[in-house]
């Protein structure tokens, strides 16, 4: 999707039933198995400036990162643009700010790759394949 219709799809069913997507929770360099959760993107945004100057990441659809200067998650979208997001709800969880939440992302893989084990590249992509899964698909 793109970032316009994903931000559409937000504005439209949103207060009725989050948008809900996945991201790499665990990784299994043994086994090559991977673990994914799910999430739900509370407050989601267009930014103003697409790309934000201060985000390098990935152009790969789905990719996430953290800007400290805006305090938000820029999640890729399938033009290249972005949508900004500032709460979600982890699966089984409580509502949070974004921060809070990349905090615990980092620290999680960070310590996966301290003890030695391989980190995949996917590590930071969402499917959001997910958000789909709130409306009818023709």
């Amino acid at each position: 999707m793109t970032a316009p219709q994903v931000f559409c799809l937000y504005r439209a069913i949103a207060h009725q039933r989050p948008l809900t997507t996945s991201y790499l929770t665990s990784w299994s360099p043994a086994s090559r198995s991977e673990t994914w959760n799910s999430i739900q993107l509370l407050e989601l945004s267009l930014p103003s400036s697409n790309p934000p100057p201060s985000v390098p990441f990935s152009s790969v659809p789905g990719s996430f990162t953290y800007d400290k200067l805006t305090k938000c998650l820029y999640v890729r979208c399938a033009d290249g643009c972005m949508v900004s997001v500032t709460k979600v709800r982890p699966a089984n969880g409580k509502g949070m700010d974004a921060v809070a939440f990349w905090n615990g992302v980092v620290a999680k893989f960070s310590r996966a790759e301290k003890r030695g084990e391989g980190v995949p590249d996917n590590l930071l992509t969402l499917t959001m394949k997910g958000a789909l899964t709130n409306r009818k698909v023709e």
